[in-house]
């Protein structure tokens, strides 16, 4: 992705930081979209999933900016990346949340800090397959990657579920 795909760059009031708010250089499939028939089947790629924006951290922000943020636009997670848009990590409400709850003096104050491993798939990778590394390694989220490395989006747990759930055809009785 080059620098056309950001929505916007946002800074902090001392400009050693910025927030990246970011569009997908092509147009995606919405998740409610797998809910038609033609997109219900096993097979459905994770790059399906991904919406036209989405939000990045860079490492440097403060733990208190992330966390506002998270309140405010309801986040559930988002990934960390560096200066060519590859993932660094991820950062959850159960980070922020375990931030304040453990905080001292000597608390991280940057993303950096808290950040942890971040679950990357390619973008073909299958929705189901995409679940299964998820939940396997524990992760709140998936970060999507095209072919040269660089961030294409993120999905989470809760859009995995959701994906899944209405593919999940009745028990027979």
């Amino acid at each position: 992705m080059d620098c056309q795909a950001f929505v916007a760059l946002e800074p902090s009031p001392d400009l050693s930081r910025a927030l990246l708010r970011c569009r997908a250089p092509e147009p995606r499939v919405a998740l409610r979209a797998l809910t038609r028939p033609e997109a219900r089947d096993g097979d459905s790629k994770i790059g399906s999933l991904l919406g036209s924006e989405y939000l990045c951290l860079t490492a440097e922000l403060g733990v208190e900016e992330v966390a506002t943020l998270f309140v405010s636009e309801s986040l559930q997670c988002a990934p960390v990346v560096d200066a060519e848009r590859r993932p660094l990590g991820v950062v959850s409400t159960a980070d922020l949340t375990r931030w304040y709850w453990q905080r001292q003096v000597s608390a991280p104050t940057t993303v950096r800090e808290i950040m942890r491993p971040v679950v990357v798939v390619n973008f073909e990778v299958s929705v189901d397959d995409a679940a299964r590394i998820a939940c396997d390694a524990h992760a709140e989220c998936v970060v999507v990657v095209g072919r040269t490395g660089r961030i294409e989006g993120f999905v989470t747990l809760l859009e995995l579920l959701a994906c899944i759930s209405r593919r999940a055809k009745p028990a027979p009785a």
